[in-house]
């Protein structure tokens, strides 16, 4: 794939990950990774470097993918025994069986997160949210519409595709909401009883790649000793350093009353893993130190 084609890509990517997050976007991904093998026309030994071309490309977006990456990796591993076929329908017949698989494994993941994070939800609660996580949306509207839970949200206002997302879901689902913009949070966050956060990536060395302006959050929330809770699924730990993730530094040249000037912004946040009072995955739910001995080496 050349460059310019990749650097196409990663702008998508990032745009949907912005909206959807690294889970959904993952699912999003596999499946468009099926329907293009379903419709590939080459020689059956032709077929792994074609597939290698792209999965390269998904494997180094930027930021990473964390899901999306160790999924292509187990299911390369899966196929080896595959790759080298005779028959192209069956080659293709293969991948997308193992792919398949890999999307009924992250779907499971989510829902179990789910289910265990629901129970973190209580009546009288005033909970802080801010990201379009499709997992976190799902989580309030089943405590609201399935378990009855009376709890109410502190929506932050940013970006209005997201925000506008978090509003459409909470008022669907009878939540009463209080939307504030982000830097407004010092006025309200009294009366907050929780943070809930989603995560791009938890990297090796206990950082969160999540989205911009919640490490701002996250440190106010800190030191009003609000409870933060972050919700990720165990694909989500990345093998690398956050210095690592390749975070996207975007840079547009903007024309404001006369002034020109050059806007910085960075695709995703940092904050330290340990401003998390709980991690809430797949497996369950961890305090920050069995979290720590749990997914860390050196806790």
């Amino acid at each position: 794939m050349k460059n310019k084609d990749k650097e196409i890509l990663y702008q998508h990517i990032r745009g949907h990950e912005c909206v959807m997050g690294s889970s959904r976007l993952t699912i999003l991904a596999l499946n468009t990774l099926i329907k293009s093998i379903r419709g590939l026309k080459c020689q059956p030994g032709d077929f792994r470097s074609l597939y290698m071309d792209i999965a390269g490309a998904l494997k180094n977006a930027e930021p990473e993918i964390t899901p999306l990456t160790h999924l292509l990796k187990e299911f390369e591993t899966e196929m080896e025994g595959y790759f080298d076929g005779n028959d192209l329908k069956e080659i293709k017949g293969n991948a997308q069986r193992l792919l398949e698989k890999k999307i009924k494994k992250i779907n499971a993941d989510i829902e179990k997160v789910i289910i265990h994070g629901g129970k973190f939800i209580k009546d009288g609660d005033l909970i802080i949210v801010h990201t379009a996580s499709s997992d976190i949306i799902r989580m309030l509207v089943k405590a609201k519409t399935v378990s009855g839970k009376n709890f109410k949200a502190l929506l932050l206002k940013q970006d209005f595709v997201k925000t506008r997302m978090l509003i459409d879901a909470l008022s669907e689902a009878s939540i009463p909401t209080t939307i504030v913009p982000e830097y407004s949070l010092s006025h309200y966050i009294d009366d907050a009883t929780k943070l809930f956060i989603g995560a791009s990536s938890i990297t090796k060395d206990k950082k969160i790649v999540c989205a911009p302006g919640t490490s701002n959050i996250a440190a106010l929330c800190h030191l009003k000793q609000i409870p933060i809770y972050l919700f990720a699924i165990s694909l989500k730990l990345s093998n690398h350093a956050a210095d690592e993730q390749k975070i996207h530094i975007e840079t547009e040249k903007r024309r404001e009353n006369h002034c020109v000037y050059v806007l910085t912004a960075p695709s995703h946040d940092t904050l330290d893993f340990d401003l998390a009072t709980r991690l809430i995955t797949e497996k369950g739910d961890f305090s920050q130190t069995e979290a720590s001995a749990a997914y860390f080496q050196n806790p």
